[in-house]
């Protein structure tokens, strides 16, 4: 079934990840981000003091979200959903009301336990529990919802800082995406009970006894390395595109302004990403997703040109856009819907913490170690490429440890 196709059938399921996805844009690094100026100049915090607290409450929101994102189990989702959209507002309304660091710190640690974490959770592993062989064309269609937020958003809440102030837009911010939105998708939803109840989508197995955990996987293991190095990676890459930029002789505004072509390029990898997934299978695509990223990591070292950059720019952007949609299905791949909830939860908390972790160690290669610092920041470009192409090397030889039968339709690869 096509995409078209698929939105004609189920227009409210698919609308509803989209809103949610959409609505997660709150507690994104590139909606903070805007607001973050604004903030450090209101409770007298430096560039340093800042990323301390965002990094710090980052990681707590990354350790908390297994706890609540297991519920979504055993929980009608249009209460897990209100409960979510709730409290996505109250922690722009808590952030917004911060008058020192410590409410900052628990603003901060909501926003992003509420919007990257269970907003994205909620879209996510609806469509993944939901959608059978079309898996991969619904969570394309409904990951969207992120690059129209990453497009729209941070221009409007600059303009909107810029009339009412940033505290005002916070609280405004809340209501549209956390009320609003997320409020517009429970809607759509409100009559539909059997994509409300846990685990009951067509073709799904009963649960009989304990379901298989994510961690009793031997594969996920063995492809923990790659399910983490896209966003650990590229993360690290963008935090340290200044020395890289510096020992290229470009300039950072050149790298900065490229971000167009990263974000434009991320579209058409979610919407490849999903047909495929829906032929070949996640796990298959899995070891090959990194290959354009390898590629213009290639580019980028061996030609200093500012094609060479906007190349680079897509072809991570493209990585960035189908490994979103692969690491989203294969999860659904290996584990029972009645445990996804959970699986999901563990293993998103664990490229958080990957993302909150990348820039630190590239930070200690550029300057505690010798060998970066003697190759200059284009070290880090190789070790990021050798990084890519080890882990899918290793993944497509783990493939053959899978097991059939674990997931709801997981065939031997």
């Amino acid at each position: 079934m096509g995409m078209f196709e698929l939105l004609r059938r189920e227009p409210r399921f698919i609308a509803f990840g989209f809103m949610y996805t959409f609505g997660s844009s709150a507690g994104q690094t590139f909606f903070i981000s805007v607001f973050v100026p604004s903030i450090a100049a209101a409770m007298a915090l430096n560039d340093a003091e800042f990323s301390f607290i965002y990094a710090g409450a980052t990681i707590a929101s990354a350790l908390v979200l297994p706890l609540l994102g297991k519920f979504i189990d055993r929980t009608d989702l249009f209460h897990y959903g209100a409960v979510v959209g709730i409290g996505l507002t109250l922690a722009c309304f808590f952030t917004a009301l911060a008058t020192g660091p410590l409410m900052l710190i628990g603003g901060i640690f909501l926003l992003r336990l509420f919007g990257q974490g269970l907003m994205s959770h909620t879209a996510i592993t609806a469509a993944a529990r939901w959608f059978g062989r079309d898996r991969g064309k619904a969570l394309a269609l409904t990951s969207l919802g992120h690059a129209m937020g990453e497009g729209l958003l941070p221009v409007i809440a600059v303009a909107l800082i810029g009339v009412i102030g940033w505290r005002f837009s916070f609280m405004l911010s809340g209501l549209l995406l956390g009320l609003l939105v997320a409020g517009t998708a429970l809607y759509w939803i409100r009559a539909q009970g059997d994509f409300r109840r846990p685990f009951q989508r067509e073709g799904a197995k009963p649960a009989t006894g304990e379901a298989p955990g994510i961690l009793s996987i031997p594969w996920f293991w063995a492809n923990l390395p790659l399910y983490i190095a896209s966003p650990m990676i590229l993360t690290a890459l963008i935090f340290h595109q200044g020395a890289i930029a510096a020992d290229l002789g470009k300039t950072l505004e050149l790298f900065a302004a490229s971000f167009v072509v990263f974000a434009a390029t991320r579209v058409p990898g979610s919407l490849v990403g999903g047909p495929l997934i829906d032929r070949f299978s996640a796990r298959f695509l899995m070891p090959v997703h990194l290959v354009p990223a390898i590629a213009g990591i290639l580019v980028l070292i061996f030609w200093h040109s500012t094609l060479a950059v906007l190349i680079y720019m897509a072809l991570a952007g493209f990585t960035n856009g189908l490994g979103g949609t692969i690491r989203q299905a294969v999860i659904a791949e290996l584990v029972p819907a009645q445990t996804l909830g959970a699986a999901r939860s563990l293993t998103s908390s664990m490229m958080v913490l990957s993302t909150a972790a990348g820039p630190a160690i590239y930070g200690v290669l550029l300057t505690g170690l010798g060998i970066v610092p003697q190759t200059g920041a284009v070290g880090l470009l190789w070790i990021s490429a050798l990084y890519f192409a080890a882990s899918s090397l290793v993944g497509a030889a783990a493939n053959r440890f899978l097991p059939a039968g674990i997931g709801d339709e997981a065939e031997a690869i």
